[in-house]
């Protein structure tokens, strides 16, 4: 059903579906905008971890993390080599996502991760270092159910300078199907994937709280997974990734439907719209889904629509203006940045 930009891009029954979904999510006002609690920072059952509290650093502080002189510190931020704001009183301090971002930047090793609030991280890390195996031991924590060593190789795969985009295509996608696939040849199978997506779902939302926030006017972006589609881990992947890119991302999660898109576009004058497809489903039904919500979008011709996921159908049979088909995390990076660039 094709909308006409000049009617109620919401009809009644929608609103209703989107007050319903409102109350699920515990979505509430906020400033006289709505606002949403994503999916990943509610109360799911997932693993209780000690997560970063830490938010920001002395110069003092960073640089016995990385191992030079306060003075160094201070001179390079003076020279505009990393971002420092004042207190009330007078004093410098850093945002550990900045902090994150600088040591990213430089491949400065890590003398001491807890000065970062990163306890997680035992011992020194030196990016030159990294292990060359970090996807099999990444893939060994979360068979192993161990949250706190998994936690720590993506932090320390980040702070090597890999893009959460190559990490989520690389380590976690494998790691996710393999483990995916006990069910069918282990007693203990889904066991094993359950408590893998946990540390999985708690180590992705560490990994976004150390991304530098994103800026005011950053374009915003929400997303989740069609109805009937149960699985956590893709659409948190997705907003990471987005966030990263500097994104105002919000992961609506999964079972989301359509109507709740279309209003949330709507709220919260959302740019992007991605999707994750988890679940093997008939064609026909995927496609009424998408064509449903091209068109109920179409007359925003500012929105876009990113489709992926392991089971997209391929090729995707449907052709729409505002339509994007991409088959990874990279391939989603490439999309966003290129709507950016066309803004």
């Amino acid at each position: 059903m094709c909308q006409d930009a000049s009617r109620d891009p919401l009809p009644n029954p929608s609103r209703q579906v989107l007050r319903d979904w409102r109350v699920r999510l515990g979505w509430r006002p906020s400033g006289g905008v709505a606002g949403i609690i994503p999916i990943e920072s509610r109360g799911a059952s997932r693993p209780r971890m000690r997560q970063a509290t830490k938010q920001h650093l002395s110069p003092k502080e960073l640089g016995k993390a990385v191992g030079v002189s306060e003075s160094t510190l201070k001179r390079w931020a003076d020279e505009g080599e990393i971002r420092v704001y004042r207190t009330a009183g007078g004093h410098r301090r850093i945002d550990l996502s900045e902090a994150v971002r600088f040591i990213r930047k430089t491949g400065m090793p890590v003398r001491e991760p807890r000065l970062l609030g990163l306890s997680a991280l035992d011992g020194p890390f030196d990016p030159v270092n990294y292990p060359a195996d970090a996807a099999k031991l990444m893939r060994a924590a979360l068979e192993e159910g161990d949250t706190s060593r998994f936690r720590a190789m993506l932090v320390s795969t980040y702070l090597a300078g890999r893009s959460v985009a190559e990490v989520c295509d690389g380590p976690i996608a494998e790691a996710m199907h393999a483990i995916g696939e006990f069910w069918q040849h282990r007693n203990d199978g889904i066991l094993i994937e359950h408590r893998a997506t946990d540390t999985c779902i708690a180590a992705l939302n560490q990994l976004r709280s150390l991304l530098v926030r994103p800026d005011p006017g950053a374009p915003r972006a929400i997303g989740g997974a069609f109805s009937n589609d149960p699985y956590l881990v893709p659409s948190l992947m997705a907003a990471t990734v987005l966030s990263s890119e500097g994104w105002d991302a919000t992961n609506l999660g999964p079972e989301t439907p359509v109507d709740v898109l279309v209003g949330a576009v709507e709220q919260l004058d959302v740019r992007l719209v991605w999707l994750s497809v988890s679940v093997e489903r008939k064609s026909v039904h995927l496609h009424e889904d998408l064509n449903d919500l091209a068109d109920r979008l179409q007359h925003r011709s500012d929105v876009s629509i990113a489709v992926g996921g392991r089971v997209l159908p391929q090729p995707l049979k449907i052709r729409r203006p505002n339509l994007q088909e991409v088959r990874s995390m990279t391939e989603l990076v490439a999309f966003t940045r290129g709507l950016r660039a066309k803004a």
